[in-house]
């Protein structure tokens, strides 16, 4: 008797496991009205779709340590952003021509990932209380002070928008930091942990602008995705 309930209890929960992977992983159909944000997505990654790839080794000598964290291109050269160089590494990858450019103060982690911003390439700033700004046209390069007073880590990487304001997501402290490169003003949205009532000291280390306006930072060591809407500047985890 007990062998024969037991053995009924078995396929009830195999049938519940089973429904649960169904509806966690299946989830809902995918919508084709053309303004529906499965299809503005396809569309997005379609138009970003990388076609083709080649590895190439650049013979160039670069001195020990932390040299350069993230980047962007911009008119054909790609620009390493210094982490604890003093200079930008600029990479010009139709002749494979490797090239540094500035003389920034010494330091480790200062600046970690960038965006491009009216012609110009701004890095953010991580342990540094300023943006990395360089001019490609002028050749011109700047350290831009910015209205904080951060100890060590604080931010890391961030995503800008196409009005120029760059969100950054916590590393080491509670809140998003907000940079408008027009006006270079900071503000600070407080991320707070709404499960435990305290507030979150813990390392984001990725950040994706999606177009569904929302933005979404990646943890290094907490547990759970940010997810920020851009318009109402709302936030809440997820994951």
């Amino acid at each position: 008797m007990l062998k024969h309930y037991l053995l009924q209890m078995y396929f009830i929960i195999r049938k519940m496991i089973m429904y649960i992977r169904k509806k966690k992983f299946v989830g809902e159909p995918w919508d084709e009205s053309a303004d529906h944000e499965h299809c503005r997505y396809r569309e997005y990654i379609q138009k970003n779709r990388l076609l083709d790839y080649r590895v190439r080794c650049v013979s160039a000598e670069f001195p020990d340590g932390f040299k350069w964290v993230g980047g962007q291109s911009l008119q054909d050269v790609i620009y390493g952003i210094p982490n604890g160089e003093t200079r930008m590494l600029l990479y010009r990858w139709q002749d494979a021509a490797v090239q540094l450019e500035g003389n920034l103060r010494k330091g480790n982690f200062k600046w970690t990932g960038a965006c491009v911003y009216q012609g110009k390439i701004y890095g953010f700033p991580r342990t540094a209380n300023s943006f990395v700004m360089y001019d490609p046209n002028r050749n011109e390069m700047d350290e831009i002070p910015i209205d904080t007073n951060y100890m060590g880590e604080h931010h890391y990487g961030g995503v800008c928008t196409g009005q120029g304001i760059v969100y950054q997501p916590p590393r080491g402290n509670a809140d998003i930091l907000v940079t408008d490169l027009n006006t270079m003003e900071c503000r600070h949205i407080r991320v707070l942990d709404t499960v435990f009532g305290k507030q979150i000291r813990d390392r984001y280390c990725g950040s994706i602008l999606h177009p569904n306006g929302c933005i979404y930072f990646l943890p290094e060591q907490h547990g759970k995705v940010i997810k920020f809407d851009i318009k109402t500047e709302r936030w809440c985890f997820i994951g």
